[in-house]
């Protein structure tokens, strides 16, 4: 998939001024050049439980847009006191982050480390099938 180039107004719009009631998908860089790297390293890897990028921005802010997963990471969802996720939900939870991990570090032709895999980074979409993501930590080993 192509990582696309958004216009800053479109992203404010589509984010409802950057509130909490706006498209999660959106974040903020400090900068394209290094620390973003990986993020387009991730852009051009493609497996079920990697986190899509969809494209950035670098108008005056440096914004990152990534698909749109409608459960929120997996610490809302562990530590929620009005649900439960059941034994299976926790396996295949497990096995699809540890899929999406395996690809990195094995599958890849430019390995990469992931560095930072905590809850928090583990988005789940709406069949609570878990998509690695925020690689600002990781480092590429050839």
């Amino acid at each position: 998939m192509e990582v696309l180039k958004f216009l800053i107004l479109l992203l404010f719009a589509a984010t409802v001024d950057w509130s909490e009631a706006g498209l999660p998908s959106v974040r903020q860089g400090s900068s394209l050049k290094v620390e973003e790297e990986s993020d387009f390293l991730i852009g051009n890897i493609n497996h079920r439980n990697l986190v899509k990028l969809w494209g950035f921005c670098e108008d005056n802010e440096h914004k990152l847009v990534y698909e749109y997963l409608e459960n929120g990471s997996l610490d809302k969802i562990l530590f929620a006191s009005d649900g439960e996720l059941g034994l299976e939900q926790r396996y295949n939870i497990a096995l699809g982050t540890a899929k999406g991990l395996s690809y990195l570090h094995e599958e890849c032709l430019e390995w990469v480390l992931h560095c930072d895999v905590k809850p928090q980074n583990i988005p789940l979409d709406d069949h609570l099938e878990p998509e690695v993501a925020d690689f600002g930590m990781s480092m590429t080993a050839a």
